[in-house]
């Protein structure tokens, strides 16, 4: 793995690393790889399988560093799929090539970032490896917002029924369709509906993270601290 680790260093070398947002992505990198492992573990993973799951999430954003260089804005609605240039990039530079499993270690990556994982996935171990990489990044993301990277609501903004519907329903919310409207504030909420494996709810329980961003809604929109409630009870359900 050290290897690997080495490559991946050396690759974001080459960009501006005084750049906080490039240092940002490194830093999730590392987290999101460490929570791989973490969660092959809880699954009980073999030698091999835990070092691919730890290889994906090393990989898996490696396409930021060059959408920030081109674009300066990790937006993928405004600029590219940053889990389609990921893929690029490792194809391009060979990463993992001659690796048993490339083909899953690429799937795995262009599906950590998508609305859903495609129903032709049908292998259970592919579907695995797929859920896990959109685990451990969102359980960093969520680790993230709780620190204050996050878009909050602002005091007496209203929400489509739609949306709040799609939270209650245990859903994720399509950013493309609610790009435009305040609905997008309510992203954040949204991610704890697509988490897969005990080991991530068990992390989300632990350290509150729902409460805690509960909270930083309400603080943000005391106005609507009764429907953030109604929210945060239907999200725990799954809990």
């Amino acid at each position: 793995m050290d290897k690997y680790r080495d490559f991946f260093h050396e690759y974001v070398a080459g960009y501006d690393t005084e750049s906080a947002s490039i240092w940002r992505k490194h830093e999730h990198t590392i987290r999101v790889a460490d929570n791989c492992r973490a969660l092959a573990a809880d699954l009980k993973f073999n030698a091999f399988n835990t070092d691919l799951a730890e290889l994906i999430g090393l990989f898996h954003d490696i396409g930021r560093f060059e959408q920030w260089r081109v674009y300066q804005s990790f937006s993928d609605d405004k600029t590219i799929d940053h889990a389609d240039l990921s893929v690029k990039i490792v194809k391009d530079n060979g990463i993992l090539a001659e690796h048993p499993d490339f083909e899953l270690f690429c799937t795995a990556i262009f599906y950590h970032n998508k609305f859903k994982i495609s129903p032709k996935i049908t292998d259970d171990r592919a579907l695995t490896f797929c859920k896990l990489i959109r685990d451990a990044d969102k359980l960093d993301i969520i680790r993230e917002f709780v620190t204050g990277d996050l878009q909050l609501p602002q005091d007496g903004e209203t929400y489509s029924i739609k949306a709040l519907n799609e939270i209650a329903a245990h859903k994720l919310l399509n950013r493309k369709i609610h790009v435009n409207t305040n609905d997008v504030n309510l992203t954040a909420l949204a991610l704890f509906n697509d988490i897969y494996f005990d080991y991530t709810k068990r992390c989300i329980r632990e350290e509150f993270l729902i409460e805690k961003i509960v909270e930083l809604y309400i603080k943000s929109d005391p106005s609507q601290t009764n429907l953030f409630r109604q929210l945060e009870r239907f999200i725990k359900e799954q809990y």
